[in-house]
């Protein structure tokens, strides 16, 4: 049994419920009138950091093109993160200790278009 991916649509809706109750706020992308297809990106936290951002997502199947990636202000591609085999909730841990202060966006890439963005502030 995954975890990961629930099956059962009570398991969907806990943890479709957890997501929304832990997150705080969150960006909510949709497929279609089916909630339970929703792609989910987490706020990056903490922001501001100096060492480490943890950005949490929830994707409901894989993709093997689907990626995380990080722009600076100027809107230039700093890292990008495949995200190809992660279903359900996964986290990824960005380490930005040698990254310039300022504000960065990220964004999720999944079945061939960005989904959901999102923004973290580094300060040293």
């Amino acid at each position: 049994m995954n975890l990961l991916k629930p099956r059962s649509l009570f398991a969907r809706l806990s943890l479709l419920c957890f997501c929304i109750l832990s997150a705080g706020f969150l960006t909510f992308a949709g497929t279609g009138d089916n909630i339970f297809q929703a792609i989910i990106l987490f706020p990056g936290a903490p922001s501001p950091t100096s060492d480490k951002c943890l950005i949490r997502t929830y994707l409901p199947d894989s993709d093997p093109n689907s990626s995380l990636r990080i722009l600076d202000k100027d809107s230039t591609l700093v890292k990008e993160i495949p995200l190809a085999s992660q279903i359900g909730i996964s986290s990824t841990p960005i380490n930005v200790e040698d990254w310039k202060a300022g504000t960065y966006l990220y964004q999720l890439f999944y079945k061939g278009e960005t989904r959901s963005t999102g923004s973290f502030i580094v300060k040293h």
